[in-house]
């Protein structure tokens, strides 16, 4: 059993040799300013401030400054260290610490547009070797974009499978595209120039590689060869089984109906036919020079005004001149003469 003292004990600045705080499971009733009792739950040592139980295991609890940049706990030279905390802007090799508005104007003035963009020009590798690759976005799914204009002044590659390019006017310094350049060994792929229609067929122009032959279509699906240097640009003639050049004829050519390796025009097929009028109400045999330089030729006759066909005695006088003799001279003008040329 304890004994109980009714009144304080003064030991008169005299040690108090190895006591023990009243080891409590819990906090007792009513106590007093002072009082102090060991938890035996959660082994720390408690006081009462006379509101409630304090800690007093040791641990700072909390810390109150006078200054917006020190803070002090009292006491420095007692069991409670004094703590001294001086804050200053965010430098290159400054000790102080910074607090948030600090660290803000320093972040805010450091990552701005002329900075980012010096040090954008100097972007090297992270281990500052010339020569090395780096790598933005290196996940399969990211996206970088550019808002602006975009400026490659070295060799720029894409190694993705699909190359995307939404403007309507592309300028190409190169004077030659390559196409497949991925190829190696014997070559395989057909390729191409495709123009996309719409909701029409597409059309496009395209290398055959089954054939060795350049090929086009303008309906998608029918393609033609584009002729070789050997059928046209060496001047192989045209025949009847195989395309080439074709020369035209001249009328004198067409008219004389013997050429095999020319080609009429419309104009040589009318120079090949005579169309004249005659009649003057007088006379009852008229001469018409046709020049057709034959006496084959069909002649056919018909009254200018009623279309009828009409029949007289027509006479082959030479290559170049027929004579057509009537019973009763025609109407000025009133007969159409038709002289066609017969090969």
């Amino acid at each position: 059993m304890a004994i109980k003292y009714l009144n304080n004990v003064d030991l008169n600045k005299n040690q108090l040799q190895n006591p023990v705080i009243h080891p409590l499971g819990t906090a007792p009733g009513s106590p007093a300013q002072g009082q102090m009792y060991f938890n035996s739950t959660d082994k720390k040592l408690y006081f009462y401030d006379n509101t409630s139980w304090i800690d007093a295991s040791g641990d700072i609890k909390s810390i109150t400054s006078s200054t917006t940049d020190t803070l002090t706990v009292a006491n420095g030279t007692g069991p409670n260290p004094a703590l001294t905390i001086v804050t200053a802007a965010v430098a290159n090799g400054g000790a102080a610490l910074a607090n948030g508005d600090q660290i803000y104007d320093f972040v805010d003035g450091f990552v701005n547009n002329a900075k980012l963009l010096s040090l954008l020009s100097a972007l090297e590798s992270s281990s500052g070797a010339a020569d090395e690759t780096i790598s933005i976005g290196t996940d399969s799914g990211d996206t970088v974009s550019f808002g602006g204009n975009v400026t490659v002044t070295g060799n720029l590659t894409v190694s993705g499978t699909t190359t995307t390019i939404n403007s309507n006017t592309v300028n190409i310094g190169d004077n030659i595209l390559v196409l497949n350049s991925d190829a190696t060994g014997s070559p395989s792929a057909d390729a191409g120039i495709e123009i996309e229609r719409g909701s029409s067929t597409n059309t496009l122009i395209k290398w055959n590689e089954s054939t060795d032959r350049w090929t086009f279509t303008n309906d998608g699906s029918n393609y033609f060869n584009i002729p070789l240097s050997t059928e046209y640009a060496s001047g192989a003639a045209a025949s009847t089984s195989a395309a080439g050049l074709v020369e035209l004829a001249t009328s004198a050519e067409a008219l004389a109906g013997s050429d095999t390796a020319r080609a009429v025009t419309p104009s040589g097929l009318a120079a090949r036919s005579f169309v004249g009028t005659i009649g003057d109400g007088s006379a009852t045999s008229i001469t018409v020079t046709h020049s057709l330089n034959s006496r084959d030729v069909i002649v056919q006759l018909y009254d200018a005004s009623s279309y009828e066909t009409v029949y007289a005695d027509v006479t082959r006088a030479t290559v170049d001149t027929l004579t057509v003799a009537f019973s009763t001279a025609p109407a000025s003008n009133d007969i159409k003469v038709l002289v066609t040329k017969i090969d």
